[in-house]
């Protein structure tokens, strides 16, 4: 795992925007297309509201998700409906593909794996404050999942409904990024980096330990807990 430190959120959003600009222009010029699966959150909507300025072929960027909730893109829970206002409408996209495509989260699930690649160039993910990653939650079977790469999920609180890429499936990808700010964050944070392994408790850890290139952007409020231990 490398981890970044920033002194601010918007440090932290200037300079994965471009390290991203960097990592597509490589993909593309090496394979032709670039192929990321997006997150949600406020951390996650200040990098793409970066990068809606930047000079990408958007054209030959595929988009996924790395989780979702089971609600309509035009609803403000929708991570693929704040994606699409900070960053995919704004840009000329051609190639989006959403996770709520069925009348269930199961259904979704089934049909999202028959459209991801055996691997992703870059999987974002946020991390919650009591250890998840995605929607794979302490306590919830989906963390356990070692098969699939698409699974439906469950939350503890908010939007229930949930379709998540699998561990096992985000460990595949050349690159992982957790994008994690704020106070709130630090002691899940300190626990994913430096805490006994336990993917129960904190499930961020089954990617953060097990993919095979990590990098952690962190701020300074987050990484407070780290600091102090």
């Amino acid at each position: 795992m490398r981890l970044h430190r920033f002194a601010t959120p918007q440090a932290l959003a200037r300079a994965a925007s471009r390290r991203f600009v960097a990592l597509a222009r490589e993909a593309i010029a090496a394979r032709g297309v670039f192929r990321v699966a997006l997150a949600g959150g406020s951390t996650p909507q200040a990098l793409y509201e970066t990068l809606a300025g930047a000079a990408i072929d958007w054209s030959s960027v595929e988009f996924f998700w790395s989780d979702e909730r089971f609600v309509p893109a035009s609803d403000p829970h929708s991570n693929e409906g704040m994606a699409r206002r900070a960053l995919l409408g704004r840009v000329g996209v051609r190639y989006v593909f959403p996770m709520v495509v069925a009348a269930t989260p199961e259904a979704c699930a089934a049909r999202y794996e028959q459209l991801l690649p055996e691997a992703l160039d870059l999987v974002l993910l946020g991390l919650g404050e009591d250890g998840h990653t995605a929607s794979l939650f302490p306590g919830e079977p989906a963390v356990r999942e070692h098969e699939r790469k698409a699974i439906a999920a469950r939350a503890p609180t908010g939007v229930a409904d949930r379709i998540t890429l699998s561990a096992a499936y985000m460990n595949r990808a050349r690159l992982v990024w957790f994008l994690v700010t704020g106070a709130g964050k630090a002691q899940a944070l300190a626990r994913v980096l430096a805490g006994p392994e336990d993917h129960d408790a904190t499930p961020a850890q089954a990617v953060a330990r097990h993919a095979p290139e990590v990098e952690f952007f962190a701020d300074a409020a987050a990484l407070g807990a780290l600091h102090r231990a």
